[in-house]
C-alpha cells in the first residue's frame, strides 16, 4: 500500500504544479483540452496495474491452490490450525488435526499448503 501512496503523491504534485502554472497569458489558447484527457487516463492505466491487476493474479492462485487440495495434504488454515486433508468435497474439506480431532472447514478456510500429499510432492520437485 505504500508503493500506492508515492504513487498518488508523484501525480498530486504533478497536478499542482500545473495548476500553479496556472492559465497562460493568450486566455487559455496553449493549453490542449487532451491534457486532462490524457492524464486521466494514464492515472487509470496505473491504477489498473497496480491495484487490480495483482489482486486477479492473487484470487486466481488462490483458486488454484484450493482446486489441488488433495487427501494427505497437510495445510494451515486462515485461523492458523494445521492438520492434514482427509477428505475433500465441493466446498468443504474434512481435516485431522490429531488422532482423535476432526473438524470440517470451508475450501476458502484453506491459507496455503504446506505439503503436498505421494506423488504430488515428488511432481514438485
Amino acid at each position: 500500500m505504500r508503493r500506492m501512496t508515492g504513487w498518488m503523491t508523484v501525480l498530486a504534485l504533478a497536478a499542482q504544479q500545473t495548476y500553479a502554472m496556472g492559465v497562460p497569458q493568450g486566455g487559455g489558447q496553449g493549453s490542449s483540452p487532451y491534457t486532462m484527457i490524457f492524464m486521466v487516463g494514464g492515472l487509470l492505466v496505473v491504477m489498473y496495474f497496480f491495484m487490480i491487476r495483482p489482486e486477479q493474479r492473487r484470487r486466481k492462485e488462490k483458486e488454484d491452490l484450493l482446486k489441488r487440495v488433495a487427501p494427505g495434504d497437510k495445510i494451515v488454515t486462515s485461523g492458523g490450525l494445521y492438520g492434514v486433508v482427509r477428505q475433500v468435497k465441493e466446498t468443504t474439506v474434512r481435516l485431522q488435526i490429531d488422532d482423535q480431532c476432526r473438524i470440517e472447514l470451508a475450501k476458502a478456510a484453506i491459507a496455503d499448503v504446506v505439503e503436498r500429499s505421494g506423488e504430488q510432492a515428488v511432481e514438485a520437485k
